[in-house]
């Protein structure tokens, strides 16, 4: 074992009880999912250790594929641990995060270490074979395709993808008039499959809870993942789901739907209860704070911003200029939340056929940006990385020619932030046409590993 100590302030040396803490990086068993194979580009690692208390970190630094940590005597009761792998121009190549642990003890953590990828689904065309049936797994960083995954079944159709923090993906699956959950680890890429009763338009789950939510199709439903069972406990509602989140506890969910009044559910997991919440007018897009658990809610119709205590239940209006609502615009139901940024970027499509756009607005009070980032057309999906540094935003375009991506760096206090805007990639294997001319997919949704 190999191991380091990090350096903290004497102040906190001094700290009693102090405890020590070893970490051990899991890493995927997948070569193209390696975050230490020599094209991830990592050229350093390192592992950031936060306690409960303010001031209380220690940060360590090592070499490519160290895989496990020492810190010694560390002076807090809880810590969570964040892990970073960086390229040689300090770029996040590869991810991982530990949620607050006690350290009564001391501990020993085990982090899923991950490479920065972003999981792509496709919109159906007649003219390609089964765009629908293959995700794509993406570089975030140089957006080039890492590997390609063909889903199980006849005639597939995804439909829907979400994280679950860096452990798998979960995908909505329909196929005739079945439907089903398919749970896609980002350690191997093997699936487990669970067949549901409806469509939902979405299922959202995270790492720190078995039960996922599925929402959609007149119906709440509550999944056992490592079952692989639908739970008792359905909750008839309406109304199409245009975004959703659940709290990093697993404990409530909140979803807007296009049923106004009220426009909001929140779901309370464990009683496995419905309730409706009137708080901003036609509500759209919503993006998490993890590290608060704050929900911020954007409107279809108005600048407002609301923001939403996932634990205790209470809401507040943040003060908002023009940035974050174009008089002539209407979310696509996305929104998300950058840590980096400590704010969140919202998207708008314009109604009268403009250029869409993604605004930026800071939770500290600072100024959105009034004119906003051009995007490609018809977005289909938005997506923060897991340490909230780049923002991914996938366009079908207006044909598969134009189809693409718009990534975009959140910096801290960059409130016109740098984006790329680039043509969605050539799938490597399908060809159509006398001159055999590669296919472009269009995409339907994105989803980064621990990202939201």
């Amino acid at each position: 074992m190999r191991a380091l100590s990090g350096c903290l302030a004497l102040a906190l040396a001094a700290c009693e009880p102090a405890y020590d803490i070893e970490v051990r990086l899991e890493r995927p068993t997948s070569s193209a999912l390696d975050p230490f194979a020599p094209e991830a580009g990592v050229a350093k690692v390192r592992v950031v250790v936060r306690g409960n208390a303010r001031g209380e970190e220690a940060v360590l630094d090592g070499a490519p594929g160290t895989e496990q940590w020492r810190v010694e005597g560390f002076p807090a009761e809880q810590v969570e641990i964040e892990v970073f792998g960086f390229d040689v121009v300090g770029n996040v190549r590869a991810y991982g995060r530990l949620p607050p642990r006690s350290t009564e003890g001391g501990l020993r953590a085990t982090v899923p270490f991950r490479r920065n990828l972003a999981y792509v689904i496709h919109a159906p065309n007649p003219a390609q074979r089964a765009p629908e049936s293959v995700i794509y797994v993406l570089d975030v960083v140089t957006r080039t395709l890492v590997d390609r995954v063909r889903l199980e079944g006849d005639a597939p159709r995804a439909t829907s993808i979400t994280a679950r923090g860096g452990e798998s993906m979960l995908v909505v699956v329909t196929e005739g008039f079945d439907a089903r959950l398919v749970e896609l680890s980002t350690l191997d890429h093997r699936m487990t499959s669970t067949d549901l009763e409806v469509r939902p338009d979405v299922v959202v789950g995270v790492e720190a809870s078995d039960v996922a939510v599925a929402i959609g199709g007149s119906r709440v439903a509550f999944v056992d993942l490592a079952a692989r069972a639908v739970l008792d406990g359905f909750v008839d509602v309406g109304g199409r789901v245009l975004d959703a989140a659940m709290a990093p506890s697993g404990s409530r969910v909140l979803a807007a739907v296009d049923v106004y009044p009220p426009g909001l559910l929140e779901i309370d997991v464990a009683r496995r209860e419905v309730r409706g919440e009137n708080i901003i007018q036609r509500p759209a897009g919503i993006a998490l704070d993890r590290r608060t658990s704050v929900a911020y809610v954007v409107s279809n119709e108005t600048r407002a911003i609301v923001g939403y205590d996932l634990e205790t239940g209470r809401s507040s209006l943040l003060e908002t200029g023009p940035g974050i609502a174009a008089s002539m615009g209407s979310p696509t139901g996305r929104a998300v939340f950058s840590d980096n940024m400590s704010g969140l970027f919202a998207v708008r499509d314009a109604r009268d056929g403009s250029q869409p756009r993604i605004y930026p607005f800071s939770v500290l009070g600072r100024s959105g940006a009034r004119e906003g980032i051009p995007t490609f057309f018809d977005v289909r999906g938005v997506a923060a990385d897991g340490p909230g540094r780049r923002v991914v935003v996938a366009g079908a375009g207006t044909s598969t020619l134009t189809a693409g991506l718009t990534v975009i760096d959140a910096e801290l206090d960059e409130l016109a932030p740098a984006f790329t805007n680039t043509l969605y990639p050539l799938d490597p294997d399908e060809r159509s046409g006398p001159f055999r001319v590669r296919q472009r997919y269009q995409p339907a949704g994105v989803a980064i590993v621990y990202g939201r």
